[in-house]
């Protein structure tokens, strides 16, 4: 038993290093530099034509806000005097009830 666990853990040692000198070989086989590919004189887009102000269109943030806020009160109304309603009601049921 202590003879098969040492022999699977030599395969595996044997197996890993077999791997990570692969994956070396492998990532260095190209030879050629990443970073040249990052420098291209060829690229034909120029970012301050592609980003004029006047082309932008914004929204403007605080009339939406104000507009949700207006909704939000006036759904948050109307679930109140639903809420004031079933009260009212349940208190009328129990007052009936007792009587």
């Amino acid at each position: 038993m202590k003879n098969g666990i040492k022999i699977l853990l030599i395969l595996v040692a044997v197996g890993a290093i077999a791997g990570l000198v692969i994956a070396y070989i492998c990532k260095n086989k190209c030879g050629c530099d990443e970073d040249e590919d990052f420098f291209d004189e060829d690229d034909d887009f120029d970012l301050d034509e592609d980003l004029k102000a006047t082309e932008r269109e914004y929204v403007n943030l605080k009339k939406d806000a104000e507009e949700v806020v207006d909704k939000v009160k006036d759904v948050v109304a109307d679930k109140v005097d639903k809420a004031k309603d079933k009260a009212k009601d349940v208190v009328d049921d129990i007052k009936d009830a007792l009587d």
